[in-house]
């Protein structure tokens, strides 16, 4: 009667204690990822970032979701986007511009969030990987530290710096996140005790399934994933898996069907598939080489670059160094999967995830540091486990010749022993790996340095040398910006975009017929860019050649009828040639699709009040402001129209306003005509 309530305090107790270890390590797996990235939380945006969210006309509305072609909801971006046919994660791009526009903070914030339940959940699936009756009780006593130790080191492992960072692959981060849920949702139903548990797991393990072939299609290999992994660790064949667990399954293989929907329609065929510019032979004798850099990048994680060009192997006799080496550890992993072998299993793991990337060309990238955010969990938890086992037998070889009054404490000691040294090592290396990705956090904050960094390493990569001009003009650093522009160009002539970008940094420092010639160059081989043909239009009404530049921009319409800068940039060359009706109704399609466009309101406010109507351009500078509320010009515009419409108060106060706001920002030319015309108008330019 008395020991029965001491055995439940104990229990109780013994309960507590776990949640407190487990609530410790859940904070220590924060602290390091924030210690890892944190300092990453402002850095600008890079690379894909501007199509996937600045650029990206499906987020900035949450209502209605799906939308139509001329207003898409964030589930239906536009093709070719990195979040084409991957609506969950432009959904969450939604959110973000809902809650903070264009503010990087909470688009960095929401990523560094899914890295942390990433890490719990591998830290979770280890743990009861490491239970269970496959391993004979091997690591049941470490289980929780080894797991643990597996999830840091994993964590703040650099390899895994540019998933985190760079805000376009939280499609990696998010697919992640869901294929990891799905595991462990997968451990748990295996595990149930009662059929209600079961059900529970099986339907969460198909939600979560689903959620991730909504963010990314690597997510494809998950259900094969887990039907490796119950028949090598517990069922013993894939027929008595399928027996077992066929409900599940079933669930599971519902997410296919899903991502056959999605990617029905090839959102992404511009980047990637099958007949682009790699024959496949050629991408999958490359992608053999790839997979050794990968390993090595594992193994030492340095250096870390945003992008990675190599030259294609086009033949057998170039790739043979790297496919012998590859065809033997695919055979190696056969073979210990066969036996049922751990090794085996986490080899699997690895080629399964990376499958996709492997076996299908992305021409815009033969390689990436993101495609092994998955596979190196794999990788991380089989050398903490192997080193673990390691430690035990070399300890149980050197006590073979102890006394037998030592016996029964050879397993103790020994477990104390191989956890301690496992962990001594397991800290120094996150100490270290965290200090590199500290470094690398210094480029990510500074775009310019970033692909500089990756132009030194990789010269020969006109990707790099185009993205390092494209931000050397976005820091106002035009001229700087031609040489890499032009060495882009003559690493790979047909690379439109850097042509595109060489064009409009020769535009930027007045070097206009040159900045012409670029871009027909772009029109000539490319007639349906859009690009092309806006760029060409603007720097052809700059010289004056009105016409002209007003058939670039129809033409480009033509091709992309919905492009807001081809409506805006029209209408601009339009009320420039004094066609204001033509110009108006240009303004008006801009702000159909994005009502939230400060300058189409201005310019269309203007438009309108030159032609008469100064009421409606009222409203105009006045949702202007709404937008941008310190906008001095903005302001000038409104006096402007108030004072047509004879509201000579308003004018005067707006005018004021105007002055205030040029004077602290320092736009002398814009002082200077509100001066004037407050003192043509009555007004007081030096009241301050």
């Amino acid at each position: 009667m008395y020991n029965r309530p001491t055995m439940s305090l104990m229990t109780n107790s013994r309960i507590q204690k776990n949640h407190l270890l487990s609530a410790g390590a859940v904070v220590l797996l924060g602290c390091a990822v924030w210690l890892a990235y944190g300092q990453a939380i402002e850095a600008p945006f890079i690379l894909d970032d501007p199509p996937s969210v600045t650029d990206n006309p499906s987020i900035v509305r949450l209502w209605s979701l799906i939308g139509d072609d001329s207003q898409r909801g964030p589930l239906n971006p536009p093709k070719d986007l990195p979040t084409s046919g991957r609506p969950l994660v432009n959904l969450t791009f939604a959110l973000n511009y809902h809650f903070g526009k264009l503010d990087p903070v909470g688009y960095h914030a929401f990523n560094l969030v899914m890295h942390l339940l990433s890490a719990i959940l591998v830290w979770q699936i280890i743990k009861r990987i490491l239970q269970l009756d496959y391993f004979d009780g091997r690591f049941a006593r470490a289980s929780q530290p080894l797991a643990f130790l597996t999830a840091l080191l994993w964590t703040v492992h650099p390899l895994n710096t540019e998933t985190v960072v760079y805000v376009t692959q939280r499609t990696e981060l998010m697919m992640g996140l869901f294929y990891l849920a799905t595991l462990y949702a997968s451990l748990r139903y295996w595990a149930s005790a009662t059929s209600t548990q079961r059900r529970i797991w099986l339907v969460l393990a198909a939600l979560a399934c689903l959620a991730g072939m909504a963010c990314k299609e690597v997510m494809v290999t998950a259900p094969v994933v887990v039907l490796l992994l119950e028949r090598t660790l517990i069922a013993g064949s894939f027929r008595q898996a399928l027996r077992r667990s066929w409900p599940l399954y079933v669930g599971l293989a519902v997410g296919w069907v899903l991502l056959l929907a999605l990617n029905y329609d090839h959102p992404r065929a511009g980047s990637a598939g099958f007949g682009l510019t790699v024959s496949a032979i050629s991408w999958w004798f490359t992608q053999a080489k790839i997979l050794w850099m990968y390993l090595k990048l594992v193994v030492w994680p340095w250096p870390l670059l945003i992008h990675y060009q190599m030259p294609y192997l086009e033949t057998f006799g170039q790739a043979w160094p790297w496919l012998l080496p590859t065809a033997l550890l695919i055979a190696g992993i056969l073979i210990l999967l066969w036996r049922r072998s751990v090794v085996g299993l986490a080899g699997a793991w690895m080629f399964l995830i990376l499958s996709p990337t492997l076996i299908v060309p992305i021409v815009t990238e033969v390689a990436a540091e993101r495609r092994m955010y998955l596979p190196l969990a794999a990788l991380v938890a089989l050398a903490v486990a192997g080193s673990y086992w390691l430690i035990l037998q070399a300890e149980k070889k050197g006590w073979m010749a102890s006394s037998g009054s030592k016996k029964s404490k050879k397993p103790a000691v020994g477990n104390v022993v191989a956890i301690s040294g496992v962990a001594a090592a397991a800290v120094i290396l996150a100490v270290v790996w965290s200090r590199v990705d500290v470094r690398r956090m210094s480029a990510l904050h500074d775009p310019i340095q970033l692909w500089q960094d990756t132009v030194d390493h990789e010269p020969e990569d006109s990707v790099a040398y185009n993205n390092l001009g494209a931000e050397l003009m976005h820091a106002a650093r035009p001229q700087e910006a031609i040489e890499p522009l032009q060495q882009a160009l003559r690493l790979d002539p047909k690379h439109f975009e850097a042509r595109i970008n060489l064009g409009t940094a020769l535009m930027r420092v007045g070097r206009l017929p040159e900045a012409i010639g670029e871009f027909q160059q772009v029109v000539r081989h490319y007639p349906s860019s859009v690009h092309g043909l806006c760029d060409l239009g603007i720097a052809l009404g700059k010289v004056g050649r009105v016409q002209e530049a007003i058939d670039q921009f129809q033409a480009a319409s033509k091709v992309d009828p919905n492009n807001i800068a081809v409506h805006y940039n029209l209408g601009l060359v339009l009320a420039r040639a004094g066609r204001m009706p033509d110009a108006i109704e240009q303004f008006r399609a801009a702000l159909h699709t994005d009502p939230n466009y400060f300058e189409a309101h201005v310019n269309l406010g203007a438009a309108l009040a030159s032609s008469g109507q100064p009421q409606e351009a009222l409203d105009h500078f006045q949702q202007a402001l709404q937008i941008k509320p310190e906008d001095c010009g903005a302001y000038f515009n409104l006096a402007l129209a108030y004072d047509e419409i004879g509201r000579s108060n308003d004018a005067l106060a707006s005018a004021q306003k105007a002055l205030e706001l040029a004077r602290s920002q320092k736009q002398e030319s814009v002082v200077e005509k509100v001066e004037s015309w407050l003192l043509d108008h009555g007004g007081n330019p030096t009241n301050r």
